[in-house]
């Protein structure tokens, strides 16, 4: 059910981008790293993660519509002081729905600023010897972006999903910063 979720949220939005006339903006590949909570992801609570971040809108238009792919994972094994061998693996995918404003000027830097809503889904898995256990969890959320792109086409981007739940969520919230690698 989830992957379908994902698959039709993806040709929607290359199917609208596609079928519009006069279109501008850009795709972008993002890498860098995720960090989440240190009591429900110890030892890999930082992770890194790789993206996909797309803008588009009418030929000169002011505000682009946002579509942005996430994906981070870790693993991790610790020695337990009985000796035992603890092994710890996860991570999230995110997919994001929004705005972004590109501030075009005649200067070195051009900032951008973006938000929206986000579906996140995330996957834990703890080994040890004696037992495995598994949780997930997936819920909406909103995410805000922001950052700067040099005339060389890279820029430095932050990106925030904080996803609506209670105090037992594997996800309460979870943050990014890294490099994107423009493309228009």
């Amino acid at each position: 059910m989830r992957t379908a979720l994902r698959a039709l949220l993806l040709a929607a939005a290359f199917t609208a981008a596609g079928s519009a006339a006069a279109l501008e903006g850009s795709a972008n590949v993002f890498v860098g790293q995720k960090w989440f909570s240190e009591t429900e992801w110890q030892p890999i609570e930082t992770q890194p993660e790789i993206g996909v971040q797309l803008e588009f809108g009418q030929l000169r238009a002011p505000i682009y519509f946002a579509v942005d792919v996430f994906y981070a994972h870790d693993d991790a094994t610790t020695t337990d002081p009985g000796g035992g061998e603890t092994r710890v693996e996860g991570g999230s995918t995110e997919y994001g729905v929004g705005v972004r404003k590109v501030f075009r000027r005649e200067a070195m830097m051009h900032p951008h600023l973006g938000a929206g809503a986000s579906l996140v889904a995330g996957d834990l898995t703890v080994t040890t010897p004696s037992e495995r256990t598994q949780a997930d969890d997936s819920d909406f959320g909103f995410w805000i972006d922001g950052g700067a792109g040099d005339e060389r086409d890279f820029a430095f981007s932050r990106w925030a999903a904080q996803k609506n739940g209670d105090a037992h969520d594997l996800l309460p919230s979870a943050g990014s910063a890294g490099v994107l690698a423009r493309n228009g």
